[in-house]
């Protein structure tokens, strides 16, 4: 396991002050990777062998808010893996050791060349079978039907992170921005699932299609 121990900063958190979403993603994924180069497959050791890490899916579930100068412990581990996936755990609990929130992500190597899936074969990882959330991140299906919420986006600069596309945390985002922001202050995101398809790379154009199932609960697809 890696353990991470931090304050919520100022930058971290919305107009709520609470910790933004796509936050608490890059705290776990921050986490995970410092787990990960302890372990000898981080990104440096991989891109010498022309691999690199991309998330696949993740599910999040969220207890309550993350507020503002909360001190807060991420803890992650990898719990199983196959031929072409590594599923990996988290937890973030608060000062009175109580968890907040739990999450559960799959992850893939790609050839940076090619950009295709790679084997996990020749990787020996120290898994530890333990359940952040005991159910693996499900194959989402959108409902059809005319969106609630069509925004159209393009990815610049910013959003590019070393792998040479856009970062994953920016899903989050720009799903989120979709929303007016009257609403989204009355909101507390309690779950998110997400299922990553394709790279975005620079110049892409998009439009996130959001599509409402039931007073709480949002569908949204975002297509190049």
């Amino acid at each position: 396991k890696n353990k991470s121990q931090l304050q919520v900063s100022s930058y971290l958190i919305d107009f709520n002050q609470h910790l933004s979403p796509h936050n608490l993603f890059s705290l776990m994924q921050d986490c995970a990777w410092k787990h990960i180069t302890i372990n000898q497959c981080g990104w440096d050791h991989l891109y010498k062998q022309g691999r690199v890490w991309v998330l696949s899916r993740m599910l999040v579930t969220m207890e309550r808010p993350i507020l503002w100068q909360e001190e807060i412990t991420v803890e992650t581990w990898m719990k199983s893996c196959d031929l072409i996936t590594s599923y990996r755990d988290f937890t973030i609990s608060d000062s009175r050791h109580q968890i907040v929130a739990r999450a559960t992500s799959m992850w893939h190597q790609l050839d940076v060349e090619t950009r295709k899936i790679m084997s996990l074969n020749d990787f020996v990882f120290p898994n530890l079978n333990q359940d952040g959330i005991e159910e693996k991140p499900q194959k989402l299906h959108c409902p059809t039907g005319e969106p609630l919420i069509d925004a159209s986006r393009e990815i610049n600069a910013s959003n590019i992170d070393m792998n040479g596309h856009a970062n994953n945390t920016n899903y989050i985002r720009w799903a989120l921005d979709a929303f007016p922001i009257d609403f989204l202050k009355q909101k507390f995101v309690k779950q998110i699932a997400i299922n990553f398809l394709v790279e975005g790379r620079l110049g892409n154009h998009f439009h996130v299609e959001t599509r409402q199932e039931s007073d709480d609960t949002f569908f949204q697809q975002i297509i190049r």
